[in-house]
This record gives C-alpha cells, structure tokens and sequence, in this order.
C-alpha cells in the first residue's frame, strides 16, 4: 500500500515537474573505466532491473538446463539398469531353461542307464535262471544215474541170494541124497542082521520110503515152484521197478521244472512291479520337478514383467513430472515476462509523462528513490551487477549520444533490449 501510495505520489510529482539530467553519466565520446553509477537515475534503475532480470533468467535457464540434463542422465541411467536388467533376465531365463533342459537330458539319461541296467539284471537272471536250470538237470540226472545204479546194485544182490538160496537147496538135495544112500546102506547092512525084521515090515518101510519119496518130491516140487514164483516176481518187480521209477523220476522232474518255473514267474512278476513302482516314482519325481521349475520361471517372469511395467510407470510418470515442470516453468516465464511487459508499460507511461527533448533521463524524485531502494541496494551488495550495470548504462548513453540531438521525448525504457 505505500509503495502504490508513493507510487502516486511520484507520478503527480512527475507531471509538475520537469526533471534534470544526471551530471554524472558519461557523455558521447567518453571512455567508460569507473563502475560508479548515480543509483538516482532512471537509466541506473533500469540497467539494475534489466541486468538482474537477465541474470535472474540466466539462472532459471541454468537451473532449467541442469534439471533437464540431470533428468536425461537420470533417464539414461533407468535405460541402462532396464537394459541391465533385461540382459540379466534374458540370461537368467536362458540358464532357467538351460537347467530344464539339462534336467531333462539328465532324466532321459537316467532312464536310459536305467533300462539298460533292467536289461543287464534280466539278462543275468536269465543266465542265472538256465545256469540253475542246467544244474538241477545235471543233479536230477545224477540222482537217477544213483538211483539206478543203487537198483542195478540191489538186483545184483538180489540175483545173488537167489543163487546162495539156489546152491543151499542143492547142498541140502545132496545131504537128503546122501543120507538116503546112507540110509539104505544101513538098510541093506541091517538087512542081514534084521532079515526077519525086515521081512516084517517090508512093505511098511516101502511104505514109508514111497511116502517119504513123494513128500520129498513134493517138496522139491513146490521149492522149485516157489523159486521160479520167486524169479518171475523178481524180474517182474525189476521191470515194474524202472518203469515206476523213470515214470517217477519224470513226474518229479516235470513237477520241480513247473515250481522252478512257477518261482522264476513270481520272481519276475514282483521284479517287474518293484521296476514299474520305481519308474512311477521316478517319473512322478521327475514331474514335480520339471512343474516346480516350471512355476519358477513363470514367477520370473511375472516378476520381470511387474518391474518391467513399474519401470514404464515410473519413467511415464518422470516424463509426466517432467512435462508439468516444463508447462509450469513455461507458465511462470509468461508470467513473468508479462509482468515485465506490464512494468515496462508502467516505466514508459512514467518516462512519458516527463519533458520530452531533453537528452538524458531526468533523476529520481525524493518518493521514486525511496520506492526504488530495494533495487539500488542491490548494487552495493553486488559489485559483479554494479559493473555491469555500468556498462549497459555507459553503453546505453553512448548510443543515445551518437544519434545526434533530439526535440522529442523518449518514451522507452532499458529493461527490455
């Protein structure tokens, strides 16, 4: 409100006035070599508004520059690390499938290993199996050729008691002979001395030697009928024997052949289940396996795939915050040049409202200096904008000079160039 008030004040002062030149501003032809400015003078006022408006934008432009620099190296290095990043994913989805694919290799190795041990172990079974097939053979054939040989032997004995009985019936044939010889040599020797005696029982001894001769025949007719019983029953029961026995011999053969046969199929049987139970296993193992890897490179990816969107996120939203900044900055610059424009319009209608024809700007009234300090404090507090504005105002009165005399009044100001 007091700047507005001597603001006013200035201006009615202004029209009822006509002011005076600066005396100490370098006239044309002079050669500028002192920084010192009378800060009462429009044209110092202008320079210091004009200077500290260029470096006010050249720090906004540097400001502007090094935020647009630091936002394209931030956005080469978040284009390096996506790069990175897609390399590093790239490889690791390279090694992920390179690990399947090994495990697979691996497992189509280890199924072949697998097959070809099966096959070795049925192999060696197999051998195994006609190996003891080939010697319970050989045993069994063992056993028979004992078997036969301990018959053979038992009918050898056999035909030998037979014999032994044989001549023991003809020792004992010879011994009743004799004793018959022997008999009637006592017969015939008592036949003398018991002549009447014999006489007597002639006919009962007669009787008794007919009875006596044909139990004797009768004896040796039923041993003889016993004996060749004996023998037709003997070699009957020989050839029933090794009929029995080979009948026996291939009946147990053929019964152990079907139990070794019944164990080797069982044997297999449980073998071929405990491989399928294996493999299953394996299989199944395998599976899990080969699903969990594959569930990992799918969350891999969804995970790459997530920081690949947050990363377009993230960059869209820089170059949204970005683009704002600008339109803001824009913005602020419209702003702030129409506000230029505007005190520019202010410092023209103000310059001419003053006398025109003079040659220099006429200086600051008492209220324009006190309105005005804030500026030429600034040149005490600065010396690189007092040398500056220096020059431009040395320049400034140099040109005014070499334009020659004029009867009219300047209506422009320095701010603007």
């Amino acid at each position: 409100i007091l700047r507005e008030k001597a603001a006013r004040a200035a201006s009615r002062e202004a029209k009822q006035r006509v002011p005076s030149l600066g005396s100490n501003l370098p006239t044309a032809g002079s050669t500028y070599s002192d920084p010192h400015v009378d800060q009462n003078q429009w044209p110092v006022i202008n320079a210091i508004m004009t200077v500290a408006a260029e470096q006010k934008q050249a720090r906004e432009a540097e400001a502007a520059r090094q935020k647009q620099q630091k936002y394209q190296e931030e956005l080469a290095i978040q284009i390096e690390k996506n790069r990175q990043l897609k390399e590093r994913q790239k490889q690791q989805r390279d090694n992920d499938l390179k690990g399947v694919q090994q495990e697979l290799n691996s497992f189509e190795t280890e199924q072949a290993r697998l097959r070809r041990q099966k096959e070795e172990h049925q192999r060696m079974d197999r051998e195994m199996r006609e190996a003891q097939i080939e010697e319970n053979k050989r045993i069994k054939e063992q056993e028979r050729q004992m078997r036969i040989a301990q018959e053979q032997g038992e009918m050898a004995r056999a035909r030998r008691l037979v014999a032994e009985e044989e001549e023991e019936r003809r020792i004992q044939r010879n011994k009743q002979k004799e004793a018959q010889d022997n008999l009637k040599l006592e017969n015939e020797h008592n036949k003398a001395v018991k002549a009447e005696i014999l006489r007597e029982r002639q006919n009962y001894e007669k009787k008794l030697n007919a009875d006596y001769e044909a139990k004797l025949a009768r004896e040796e007719e039923a041993r003889t009928r016993a004996f060749q019983a004996r023998m037709d029953a003997l070699a009957s029961f020989s050839k029933s024997y090794e009929s029995r026995v080979g009948t026996r011999l291939l009946q147990e053969k053929q019964d152990e052949d079907r139990l070794v046969n019944a164990n080797l199929a069982e044997a297999d049987r449980k073998r071929a289940e405990r491989d399928k139970n294996d493999y299953d296993r394996r299989k199944k193992t395998s599976l899990q396996d080969t699903e969990y890897n594959i569930a990992m490179i799918e969350k891999k990816k969804k995970a790459v795939e997530d920081e690949r969107m947050e990363a377009l996120e993230r960059r869209h939203r820089m170059e949204t915050d970005a683009l704002l900044q600008k339109q803001k900055d824009r913005e602020a610059s419209e702003k702030k040049r129409l506000q230029m424009l505007a005190l520019k319009d202010n410092l023209d209608q103000q310059v001419a409202q003053r006398h025109t024809g003079e040659r220099n700007y006429a200086a600051l009234s008492s209220i324009e200096a006190t309105i005005n300090k804030s500026i030429t404090k600034k040149l005490a507090e600065d010396p690189q904008l007092l040398h500056k504005v220096a020059e431009r105002v040395h320049a400034s009165t140099i040109q005014s000079s070499r334009s020659g005399p004029n009867t009219e009044r300047k209506t422009g100001n320095n701010i603007f160039f």
